[in-house]
């Protein structure tokens, strides 16, 4: 009788120490998961100031500058020019298709090209991190509603800089398909952010795409 006592104490006693050993386990392995999303998400917020910083520097902010004031409105119903290569691009406005826009793209002089080149490409770069790094919903909303308008806006001065870039580096005619190798990321980024830059400035406002689709396919 004792001997079943003790072997039933013993048995109670190593389940307990069992379900402790569980609860502790479980306890670490949310403080564990807890501890890698507060890292995850530490290192987003670093990685997207960083990122950021491409464009906010007193550099950049100089050669966006530079851009707005000396670069013309190609997207304009207005603009016209007889000088300068002839690129098409198409214009989306609101939920309409994207109509095809044929403008003569102004001659860089050399400060035209530092600053096209420059911000080009630091908008490329916070493309390729923003999709390398896949922020969830909530944060690329946010992201997105925030940076619209610098993006849309500085897109459609230097689109028509970039579509000519891509083709004369491709050697490709005017009705070639362009390779996708010149700030692919940038161009893929306004594309998802028009939907915000609508809400904030209207329904119709305007865009340059690239394409008929609006649309690039990202390794």
């Amino acid at each position: 009788m004792f001997r079943d006592l003790r072997l039933s104490e013993q048995i109670n006693f190593a389940l307990g120490i069992s379900i402790v050993s569980l609860t502790a386990s479980i306890i670490a392995v949310y403080y564990a998961r807890s501890r890698a999303q507060a890292t995850r998400g530490s290192f987003l917020l670093s990685a997207f100031n960083k990122s950021l910083g491409e464009l906010g520097t007193k550099e950049a902010r100089k050669y966006r500058r530079y851009i707005h004031q000396n670069f013309p409105e190609y997207i304009s119903e207005h603009y016209s020019s007889k000088e300068g290569k002839e690129v098409t691009l198409w214009v989306k406005s609101g939920d309409s298709r994207p109509q095809p826009k044929s403008v003569r793209v102004k001659h860089l002089e050399e400060e035209d090209i530092e600053a096209f080149e420059e911000i080009a490409v630091r908008a490329d770069r916070i493309g390729f991190m923003f999709y390398s790094l896949e922020p969830s919903k909530k944060l690329e909303k946010k992201y997105f509603s925030w940076l619209c308008v610098m993006f849309c806006e500085i897109w459609n001065k230097l689109a028509p800089h970039i579509i000519l870039r891509r083709k004369e580096r491709s050697g490709g005619g005017e009705e070639e398909p362009q390779p996708v190798y010149f700030t692919p990321y940038f161009e893929r980024l306004v594309y998802d952010v028009y939907e915000y830059y609508k809400k904030l400035i209207g329904e119709n406002v305007r865009i340059f795409c690239l394409n008929p689709e609006c649309s690039v396919e990202l390794d």
